[in-house]
């Protein structure tokens, strides 16, 4: 992810974040418990930009992961930049199943009236499609970015990316 290219310049650190959920947690869970530690038991979820940088983990560690849950992704950090790495190349998620969802009352209108998150997840979920990336995708009308609003969808989620190929 690109650092810094936010109008906050806040960065990002999702390479930091990835190697601290597969070269760290990830093992030690395994090592702790009785796991399936291979991609078809892993998964990763997140909400907002914790579904960005779970969809940016899934990417750059390709093989890890079996499933993937993008909840109310912020898919405009970065400059949109991983709506563009999909488009571009989106194999290392072909053995990844991929939730994603957006509720059309999250963001700011822009002056068209028009919510550009919404834009943003149908412009993802077309280049999954393109790509031939096994997804489910809901925008959810009236959906807010929120915890009540993403608990309500989490067993649909659940349910999705559980479910055998």
């Amino acid at each position: 992810m690109r650092r810094g290219s936010d109008a906050r310049e806040m960065g990002g650190g999702g390479d930091a974040y990835a190697s601290m959920i597969v070269d760290e947690i990830k093992p030690r869970i395994d090592a702790m418990f009785r796991t399936q530690s291979g991609p078809s038991g892993t998964l990763l979820a997140g909400s907002s930009l914790g579904g960005l940088v779970s969809l940016h983990t899934a990417i750059t560690r390709p093989g890890v992961f079996g499933a993937v849950g993008v909840v109310s992704p912020s898919l405009w950090w970065g400059e949109r930049e991983i709506i563009e790495r999909v488009e571009a190349d989106a194999s290392p998620l072909k053995v990844v199943r991929v939730w994603l969802d957006m509720g059309t009352a999250e963001g700011a209108p822009d002056e068209s009236g028009q919510r550009p998150h919404v834009a943003d997840t149908q412009r993802l979920a077309r280049a999954l499609e393109q790509a031939g990336v096994m997804h489910h995708v809901e925008i959810v009308e009236g959906g807010e970015h929120s915890e009540r609003a993403w608990s309500a969808r989490f067993a649909r989620m659940a349910e999705y990316l559980l479910a055998s190929p």
